[in-house]
């Protein structure tokens, strides 16, 4: 990157220079130094979230500490308040006065939070979003033709995707029916507004105001308020610790004399296997490997992308390159630029592990994943067989957000919408469209490809395995990154002309090949014939035989799916003489194979809908828990001893305890 002219840096780059001194030491621009700066303090603003301000859930599993209602909104609230004060920090020092433009978007959205009916308050807020959005866009591409700056518009694309996502979240609780839903809009739909602080804390959260990820409105409440995956997996993990000391415990009985005897056997002990070992939690040390996998990009950045700018292919110098030459220059170039938006993401990536958000639970080995918060898959990017592979890789929060404003709410010509509502979300940069033209050539193309040449590799190796189709992968993986680079760099140039220059003097042979994949090879290589769709049942006996036909594996954990409402909640349920139960910290519905296939995905359960008691926003307690005057009580009915004589509720009695805990334990 190089810099732009003084008077238009002046004029619009309005971050701090306090760091100067840095930026000319390594030859960056300021606003880069800016930014990398405000991404580590935002790593340390974690440490700080995660261990002075921890969720009173995640705390309450000490033996020593117990809570209330207004104790646990007490320190919610602290949470919001470190979240917004941190974020309008850090984009003050980044961005100086220019911050007052993320908080005048913010609020004019928040005005029509309150104002508008739910029936038109998604439409009105993603027109003036976009509007403003665009506003912004063309001010600062009349100052900055030829250079990327990171600037206020950055926070403010992040802060419209979740204005807009709060918008339909609202619209399709109040107006939408649950069998109208899909299971992303099911899973995020609220019915209460939030309050001014919780609103502007999930928009200018420290932890992805500069960078992203985004994430959906329930999620980011879910992890301020101690009710996420994390603050679970912590419980989980005590709960099995005090099992296996209780059990020490009854295994061996002093006598006074330093010896240890055996417990008496009893008619209600049982013989039990202590549990597996549970790998402790560690956001710290998955916070670090992204700081180091990030360190890496960072420092490739510094040293390989001045050597190989992408401007450089607007040079004379160029023109005078061969063929091959000029081939090779867009391919390494190309893949050496990502290497800064793999620095930005994984900072952003880090900053949020290390206060325990991004935790998505564990893989088949029982190792924990952090992966909650990634926006980009570089395995997938840089190794990937395919473009699409490659393209759903790239900045994949982004492309939930699309799928949730855009595709799945079009009544019809949903891709174009889709791309549409991407290319003014970007901007006006004429590089950028020319970008999402070739991918959408190249898309099509590969997929007709694909389908004539695939199948008759597929043959003459005789299966899915062997050298055949191990060459067809290089050869697949090989043309996904000349496409990818003959795609990116006018993303990056962003002017027209000298995009189009290099086209030109590539001669223009991936348009021509990739037009030839989707007219030509088809003719010559006409595809396999699909097999006929099964119609649909029409009748309600023919729907409830195909029900019937139904396997176990076919609907084995039907709602435990990524992203699913059940995928954050299944570590809490354990199976007790073949019926749904639950640990006692947490709560689900779990349905059978047959209530799911007759009805509709639907939102997440009860426990986790927000209600309104006493004039405060409320989320339901975990499962035996009631509210009573601003107090967390079990019920009557329930024997689980959570309750002490001043009616407070003690976290820590929640957790498993004895010998019949561990039986339940173990399914865990």
């Amino acid at each position: 990157m190089t810099s732009v002219s003084e008077a238009s840096w002046e004029q619009f780059y309005d971050g701090s220079r306090n760091f100067q001194f840095v930026a000319d030491a390594m030859h960056l621009p300021i606003d880069q130094i800016n930014f990398i700066l405000g991404q580590l303090a935002a790593v340390t603003l974690s440490v700080i979230l995660r261990t002075h301000l921890p969720s009173l859930t995640y705390s309450g599993i000490d033996s020593h500490l117990r809570y209330t209602a207004e104790e646990h909104e007490q320190r919610t609230t602290q949470r919001h308040r470190f979240a917004v004060a941190s974020g309008l920090l850090l984009t003050y020092f980044c961005f100086g006065k220019q911050v007052l433009l993320a908080v005048a978007l913010g609020a004019a959205c928040y005005c029509l939070l309150l104002l508008l009916p739910a029936t038109a308050v998604h439409k009105v807020t993603m027109l003036l979003c976009m509007t403003l959005l665009s506003l912004a866009h063309i001010y600062r591409q009349s100052l900055q033709q030829a250079v990327f700056v990171i600037d206020i518009t950055g926070p403010m694309m992040l802060m419209v995707q979740r204005a807009t996502t709060l918008a339909f979240a609202l619209h399709d609780g109040r107006c939408q029916s649950k069998d109208k839903m899909t299971s992303l809009q099911a899973k995020n739909a609220i019915t209460v507004r939030p309050s001014v602080l919780e609103y502007f804390s999930y928009l200018l959260s420290f932890q992805s105001i500069l960078a992203g990820p985004f994430l959906l409105y329930r999620d980011y409440q879910d992890y301020i308020e101690g009710t996420d995956d994390f603050a679970r997996a912590v419980v989980r993990h005590q709960s099995v610790e005090q099992a296996k000391a209780h059990q020490h415990l009854n295994n061996g009985i002093s006598n006074g004399n330093g010896v240890i005897a055996a417990p008496v056997a009893s008619s209600t002990s049982a013989t039990v296997t202590p549990p597996a070992e549970v790998a402790p939690l560690n956001p710290a040390g998955a916070s670090f490997r992204k700081l180091l996998i990030a360190s890496v990009f960072a420092l490739s950045t510094l040293l390989l992308v001045p050597r190989f700018p992408v401007t450089s292919l607007a040079d004379a110098s160029f023109l005078e390159f061969s063929f091959l030459k000029k081939v090779i220059m867009v391919l390494v170039c190309t893949t050496l630029v990502r290497h800064l938006y793999f620095t930005a993401w994984l900072l952003a990536e880090a900053a949020c592990n290390m206060g325990g958000l991004g935790y998505s639970g564990t893989d088949s080995d029982g190792n924990h994943l952090w992966n909650g918060a990634s926006n980009v898959d570089i395995m997938n990017v840089e190794f990937g067989s395919s473009l699409r592979t490659t393209l759903d890789g790239w900045n994949s929060k982004t492309m939930i957000w699309l799928r949730y404003a855009a595709y799945e709410r079009l009544p019809k010509h949903k891709v174009i919408g889709t791309y549409f509502l991407s290319s003014i979300w970007h901007g006006f940069y004429p590089g950028y469209y020319t970008t999402f033209f070739m991918s959408a050539l190249f898309t099509v193309s590969s997929r007709h490809i694909r389908r004539s040449i695939r199948p008759l590799v597929v043959k003459y190796q005789g299966g899915d395995e062997g050298p055949i189709m191990n060459c067809y992968h290089v050869v697949t993986w090989f043309a996904t990154r000349l496409a990818l680079s003959y795609t990116t760099f006018g993303f990056v140039m962003l002017r027209f002309w000298p995009t189009v220059t290099v086209y030109w003097n590539l001669y223009l042979y991936l348009h021509f090949l990739g037009a030839a994949g989707i007219y030509l090879v088809p003719l010559l290589i006409p595809p396999p014939k699909r097999a006929a769709k099964q119609a649909p049942p029409t009748t309600a006996e023919e729907q409830n035989n195909a029900n019937n036909n139904r396997t176990d594996e076919t609907c084995k954990y039907p709602l435990e799916t990524e992203g699913g409402p059940m995928h954050r909640n299944k570590a809490a349920v354990v199976e007790q003489n073949g019926t749904s139960k639950h640990s006692g910290y947490l709560t689900n519905n779990i349905r059978s194979c047959d209530d799911v296939s007759n009805s509709t995905l639907r939102d997440e359960t009860e426990s986790n809908k927000r209600t309104e008691i006493s004039g405060v926003v409320h989320r339901n307690k975990p499962s035996g828990l009631v509210e009573q005057n601003g107090t967390t009580k079990p019920p009557e009915n329930q024997n689980n001893n959570m309750s002490n004589s001043n009616g407070t509720y003690d976290a820590s009695k929640a957790c498993l305890t004895g010998d019949a805990s561990l039986e339940r334990l173990k399914s865990l």
